[in-house]
């Protein structure tokens, strides 16, 4: 008579259950992963401008400047530049200009140092 105990599966080892040793995980790029975050916060940048464009033409609610200028510091600077130039919003606000420029700049750096490191091809 058997124990009733179920065979142990060779994949639910503590050895293939840990994802950085683990033969069974797929690879996925650091460059790929990066470029999927800032699509979608590029997504969600150009759409809150968009919104705040129309609101201000409405008068209704604004989308807040900090939000605007949240979603470019996490990675949704090109959606925020595409929708500065596309729907003409905050063109004209030296303030936000600025800051934006900054965000831009800061992101450059930041890509230029994790590319020089090697970072992105880890």
């Amino acid at each position: 008579m058997t124990s009733g105990a179920a065979p142990a599966s060779p994949l639910l080892t503590p050895a293939t259950c840990n994802l950085r040793t683990s033969p069974y995980r797929a690879p996925v790029s650091r460059p790929l992963v990066l470029l999927a975050w800032m699509g979608l916060l590029s997504l969600a940048a150009f759409l809150a401008h968009v919104l705040d464009k129309r609101a201000a033409a409405r008068g209704g609610r604004r989308v807040p400047e900090r939000t605007l200028h949240l979603l470019a510091l996490l990675g949704g600077w090109p959606g925020s530049l595409a929708a500065m130039t596309l729907v003409r919003h905050k063109t004209r606000k030296c303030s936000f200009l600025a800051l934006t420029a900054g965000i831009v700049l800061l992101h450059a750096a930041l890509g230029y140092a994790a590319w020089r490191s090697g970072w992105l091809s880890g």
